[in-house]
C-alpha cells in the first residue's frame, strides 16, 4: 500500500508540471510563429540593421540587454530572427511556470498548484506576449522567480547569499528595467524578514553598479512629456472621488481581464476586487511579499509612474495576483475529495478546449512586398505609412535584397530599393520637406499602409496626393488590413 501511495504521489508531482505544459502548447497552436509579426513586435528587430555593437549600446529604451541580445543573435544565428526571439520567450514562459507551480505546491498543495497552473497558461496576456518579440516574458520570469525565492525564510536567505541569485537578477533587470522595482521590493522584504541584517546583502553592491548605468534611462522614461499623456487612461488619478472610484474599477477590470480573460466577465469586477483586497488585508503577514509588490505597484500607478490595465504592463504583477486567487480557491478546494477534484479539473479543461481562442494580431506584409517588387521601376516612389515602416524595413531586406548605408557614423543594413520614404499622419497640414518634394516629381507613387478599426495613416497621405493632382488607379488589399495603393499623376 505504501509503495502504491508513493507511486501515486510521484505521478502527481509530474502531472502538475506536465499538464500545464501540454495545455500551454495547445493554447498557442494557432498563433505561434506567424508568417509576419505585427509591426510593433518587428520594432524589436530593428537593431539587427546595425553592423557595429558600439552603435547599439544606447538603444533598447527600458530593456537594453534584451535589445543587445537580439542584435547578437542576428549576427550569429542562421535561424529566422523573429522565430528565435519568440522561442526564447516561450522558453522563459515554461521556466516561469515551473517556478509558479513549485511555489503554489509548497505553499498550498497540489490541488491549488494545478488550478493555478491552468489559469497561468490560459491567461490572454501570457498567451499573446509569450509568442511575441517583446521583453515582457523577462518580467514574468523574474516575478515568478522572486515569488519562488520568497516562499520561505530558508530559500530567501540562501538566495541572498548566492552569487547565482545576483547574476540572474542583474540579467533580468537589464533585460527589463521594470524588474528593478520588483528586486528592490524583494530586498525590502528580506530586510524585514531578516531583521535588517544588512551584512547579509554582501553581493548587493555588485548588483547596484550595472543598474546605476541605466538609472538615468529609467528617470528619463517616466519624466518624458509624452509618457503621462500616452498612459493617461491607465493611472488611478482624477479630480473627484466619484471619478477616482470609476478609474480604479476600470483599471482593475482591464487588469483582471488580461489575467483571467477566458474565465472572467466584466460583471465580476466588484466581487473580485473585494475578495482580492480581503485576501490582502486578512492575516497581513501571510504571503507578505506578494502583498508588498501588489500594493507598491498600485501606489506607483497613483503617482503616475507605472500604468496598469494595459495587458502588457500587468504581466509583472500576474504571479503575485495569483497568490490572492490561490488563497480564495484553497478555501473551496480543501473541501473536495479526489473524485470531486478530478471532475472539477476535467470540467475546466473541457471549458478551455472549447473556449480559449488565443489571439495574436498578425500583419502579413510579405505578399504586398512581393507586389511592390514586381511593380517597381525608376519612375515610381514608395511611401510607407509610419506604422508599417518597421515591417517594410525588416521584411523588405529579404524581398529587395540589402544595401549598407551610413547614418550618424554607423553602418546600417537597409532594403535595396529606391526611392522610399516614411509617411506620417496629418501630412496635409505640414510643410513638405525635401524628401516629399522629390516624391512628387515621380509620375507614379505607391503607398503601403494598414487600416483596421480606425482611419489608417495612409489615408492622410492619400489626401496629400490628391491635393498634388494624383489619382488612385489601383488598390490591393491583403489579410490583416494591409493596403497597397497605386497612384498616377492626373494629366
Amino acid at each position: 500500500m505504501k509503495r502504491l501511495l508513493s507511486k501515486y504521489n510521484n505521478l502527481q508531482n509530474y502531472i502538475i508540471y506536465i499538464l500545464p505544459t501540454i495545455l500551454y502548447f495547445f493554447n498557442i497552436r494557432n498563433i505561434v510563429f506567424p508568417i509576419n509579426y505585427q509591426q510593433d513586435d518587428v520594432r524589436e528587430l530593428y537593431i539587427s540593421e546595425y553592423l557595429e555593437l558600439s552603435c547599439v549600446l544606447d538603444k533598447g529604451d527600458n530593456h537594453p540587454l534584451w535589445t543587445y541580445m537580439i542584435w547578437f543573435l542576428s549576427k550569429i544565428s542562421p535561424v529566422e530572427l523573429g522565430y528565435l526571439v519568440s522561442s526564447l520567450n516561450i522558453f522563459l514562459l515554461i521556466i516561469s511556470m515551473y517556478f509558479v507551480v513549485h511555489f503554489f505546491n509548497e505553499k498550498f498543495d497540489y490541488k491549488v498548484a494545478t488550478i493555478i497552473s491552468i489559469i497561468f497558461v490560459s491567461s490572454p496576456a501570457v498567451l499573446t506576449y509569450s509568442v511575441s518579440l517583446k521583453q515582457y516574458m523577462i518580467e514574468l520570469f523574474f516575478s515568478s522567480y522572486c515569488l519562488f525565492v520568497s516562499r520561505n525564510s530558508n530559500s530567501l536567505n540562501r538566495s541572498f547569499n548566492s552569487k547565482s541569485f545576483y547574476i540572474i537578477s542583474v540579467l533580468c533587470v537589464l533585460g527589463s528595467l521594470v524588474n528593478a522595482g520588483v528586486f528592490a521590493l524583494l530586498v525590502f522584504y528580506f530586510l524585514i524578514k531578516d531583521k535588517l541584517e544588512i551584512s547579509n546583502l554582501k553581493y548587493l553592491m555588485v548588483f547596484i553598479v550595472p543598474v546605476i548605468l541605466y538609472f538615468e534611462r529609467i528617470i528619463d522614461k517616466v519624466t518624458r512629456d509624452g509618457y503621462g499623456s500616452y498612459w493617461e487612461n491607465f493611472f488611478i488619478t482624477t479630480t473627484t472621488s466619484e471619478g477616482l472610484f470609476t478609474k480604479f474599477i476600470f483599471i482593475f477590470n482591464m487588469m483582471l481581464k488580461s489575467f483571467f480573460g477566458y474565465f472572467y466577465k466584466d460583471q465580476l469586477v466588484y466581487l473580485l476586487v473585494l475578495l482580492i483586497f480581503l485576501s490582502i488585508f486578512y492575516k497581513i503577514n501571510e504571503n507578505l511579499f506578494p502583498k508588498i509588490v501588489f500594493i507598491s505597484f498600485i501606489f506607483l500607478n497613483i503617482l503616475k509612474l507605472y500604468p496598469l490595465g494595459t495587458g502588457r504592463t500587468d504581466i509583472v504583477l500576474f504571479p503575485f495576483a495569483l497568490v490572492f486567487v490561490a488563497k480564495i480557491a484553497s478555501l473551496f478546494l480543501d473541501k473536495l475529495n479526489r473524485v470531486s477534484y478530478f471532475l472539477l479539473i476535467s470540467t475546466i479543461l473541457i471549458f478551455i478546449f472549447l473556449n480559449v481562442n488565443s489571439f495574436y494580431k498578425q500583419e502579413q506584409i510579405d505578399l504586398a512586398l512581393l507586389d511592390i517588387h514586381s511593380a517597381f521601376n525608376e519612375d515610381i516612389s514608395i511611401i510607407i505609412a509610419e506604422e508599417q515602416f518597421p515591417s517594410f524595413d525588416y521584411y523588405g531586406r529579404k524581398v529587395f535584397g540589402s544595401k549598407i548605408v551610413d547614418e550618424n557614423n554607423c553602418s546600417i543594413i537597409k532594403p535595396n530599393i529606391e526611392y522610399s520614404v516614411v509617411g506620417r499622419r496629418h501630412i496635409v497640414n505640414t510643410e513638405i520637406n525635401k524628401e516629399f518634394d522629390y516624391v512628387y516629381k515621380k509620375s507614379e507613387i505607391i503607398i503601403l499602409g494598414i487600416e483596421l478599426d480606425s482611419r489608417g495613416v495612409f489615408r492622410d497621405i492619400e489626401d496629400a496626393l490628391f491635393e498634388k493632382g494624383y489619382k488612385l488607379v489601383k488598390s490591393n488589399t491583403y489579410p490583416d488590413g494591409i493596403f497597397l495603393n497605386f497612384y498616377e499623376i492626373n494629366n
